[in-house]
């Protein structure tokens, strides 16, 4: 995210000068918003480089609050305050530690928020994710998360009504991610492979330079292909399609490693399935 020369100073440079604009106006919300924005982007910054950022965030929520106290409807200021959050609560994924009470608060957040710009598709979009981040946090440890996925999918179609390509990708995930907890759960999962399918298809068709796009919906055809052999069915025409969908990524972005990493998971699951079927292997 960060390349070429140390930002730090420069980010320090733009705090400074936020507080020179509020010791001159202290009842600036947009100077305190601005200063929270700069926290949040330099605690992004030394995560990045594996250094502690809680106390950097921590700024940069308390800018919020006093941007909040001065214009209680900032709506910025809500929306700065949910990405703070979100730097703290990833922060702690990366430790391994419990990051649900920050989810709350960025769900709060981004919620009031879009309480105040009801069709402000960012914050749409964004809360759908922490929606999927939720869930994907639940499921890891074995918990039931479709009811953070169906609250992400609800935000999802209500973004799509105001855009219907932005949040195609997210939309696909919470499908995806609703079809591998039931998979995991002996449930049949078809309807929402077909649906994560579908809303993967259509963000290629709209962004078809995107090479993440083509390895989440070749990660999706491996899921339903496990799906399909572990119901005792052949699972190869999905597989043949996760390949066939990695080699068109590749046309676009031939150096993009995670598509040559879901070709490589594709043909090892393919080679697993002849050798258990007692076929030839070699593909």
């Amino acid at each position: 995210m960060f390349r070429g020369i140390d930002p730090r100073n420069s980010f320090q440079k733009a705090i400074t000068n936020s507080q020179k604009v509020i010791k001159n106006n202290s009842t600036s919300a947009d100077a305190y918003n601005n200063m929270a924005k700069c926290y949040w982007r330099f605690g992004d910054y030394e995560m990045s480089v594996n250094l502690n950022p809680y106390s950097t965030y921590e700024k940069g929520i308390e800018a919020c609050r006093k941007a909040l106290e001065i214009h209680p409807n900032f709506a910025n200021a809500k929306y700065s305050m949910g990405l703070l959050y979100q730097g703290i609560a990833d922060c702690k994924v990366h430790k391994g530690d419990d990051p649900r009470k920050d989810y709350c608060k960025i769900v709060e957040s981004y919620k009031n928020a879009l309480e105040l710009v009801p069709n402000d598709i960012t914050l749409h979009y964004n809360l759908a994710v922490i929606y999927y981040n939720f869930a994907v946090y639940e499921m890891e440890r074995g918990n039931d998360p479709t009811d953070y996925l169906r609250l992400g999918i609800s935000i999802c179609e209500k973004s799509l009504e105001l855009d219907p390509t932005f949040s195609l990708n997210v939309l696909a995930s919470m499908n995806e991610g609703f079809a591998s907890y039931l998979f995991s759960q002996g449930k049949d999962p078809t309807d929402y492979l077909q649906k994560s399918v579908t809303n993967y298809e259509k963000s290629i068709e709209t962004y078809p330079t995107y090479p993440s796009t083509y390895a989440y919906l070749s990660f999706t055809l491996q899921l339903w292909a496990k799906y399909e052999w572990a119901k005792g069915k052949n699972p190869i025409e999905y597989l043949q399609k996760s390949i066939e969908i990695c080699n068109k990524g590749l046309k676009v972005n031939s150096k993009a490693t995670l598509l040559y990493d879901e070709l490589s998971k594709t043909f090892g699951l393919m080679a697993e399935y002849n050798l258990y079927s007692g076929k030839n292997p070699k593909l």
